[in-house]
């Protein structure tokens, strides 16, 4: 596209992009068609991963987080006229290929290699969030490492949830799974000792036990998750318990973190609750 290849900045490229020539979109689905029927579900989950993931994958992830089995597969299946390879990194051949596959809505007329962002999201938050809870034991190290998709859903789960706004109507069922993530032990365990090593870039963070790492209504509190919150404050959880996070001067609790995080509704909430638990343990006192 000469349009394209005549722009400097990505705010310009984005612009020449926003409405693809009639041309290249032909040329686009009949690409689209010469997918096998059998691989074209499979195609597209493909695409979803790699247009919406905030990171760039590379094969093997990617093909894990597809269900996949050769890495190698995924260019064969969406061709190189629409994924590209740089080293170990997969991603769309050209900006206009992302243009075209994730489109507004789903309403009209479209390739089933198509999605919109919000169904790409929905099925990455799900997805995500299952691969999980897939892992019900304790995990090494170089047995979590080894699991791709697990180790991506551990660092990028949260932000693929973020972008579905309501939970309950985007997905039924999928708030009682996250609930999972924050009180099955084994599970919250694998997940933040993964997700810190990828931030920090800590392996040590490793070798913590479920003691040592920040406690499951921090996190929820962190993120928003009220209904998660409530849960945990019900099981028994401490809203002022005092930690301090990897690479962090001072402790911090629940309340403090909802509130540095303008979390309204959360830091309301552990007031509200915790209010009520201080009164409960004192009014047989001052009777």
């Amino acid at each position: 596209m000469i349009e394209v290849e005549e722009c400097y900045t990505e705010e310009h490229i984005k612009d020449a992009l926003k409405k693809v020539p009639p041309h290249l979109e032909k040329t686009y689905r009949r690409i689209f068609d010469r997918i096998k029927d059998r691989d074209v579900s499979l195609a597209r989950r493909t695409f979803t991963t790699i247009c919406l993931s905030p990171v760039r994958l590379d094969l093997k992830t990617v093909a894990d987080m597809v269900g996949l089995g050769y890495p190698e597969s995924i260019i064969k299946i969406c061709t190189i006229s629409l994924v590209s390879r740089s080293g170990d990194k997969v991603q769309t051949a050209h900006f206009s290929v992302q243009e075209l596959l994730v489109i507004s809505d789903e309403n009209g007329s479209h390739h089933p290699c198509q999605f919109s962002a919000i169904d790409g999201q929905i099925y990455l938050a799900e997805r995500t969030v299952d691969c999980i809870l897939e892992q019900t034991e304790f995990l090494t190290r170089e047995e979590a490492v080894n699991q791709a998709s697990f180790m991506y859903a551990a660092s990028y789960w949260d932000t693929h949830l973020a972008a579905l706004g309501d939970v309950d109507q985007a997905i039924p069922g999928l708030q009682a799974k996250i609930d999972h993530l924050f009180t099955e032990p084994n599970i919250y365990l694998n997940r933040v000792r993964a997700a810190d090593i990828n931030e920090y870039q800590d392996e040590s963070l490793w070798v913590r036990v479920l003691q040592e790492c920040d406690p499951p209504i921090y996190r929820a509190s962190r993120m928003s998750l009220i209904k998660t919150v409530n849960i945990l404050f019900t099981q028994g959880a401490d809203a002022l318990l005092s930690f301090q996070p990897p690479n962090w001067p001072w402790e911090k609790n629940s309340l403090t973190e909802a509130a540095q995080h303008g979390q309204l509704d959360v830091l309301i909430l552990l007031l509200s609750k915790s209010l009520s638990l201080t009164q409960d343990m004192v009014s047989p006192i001052l009777k």
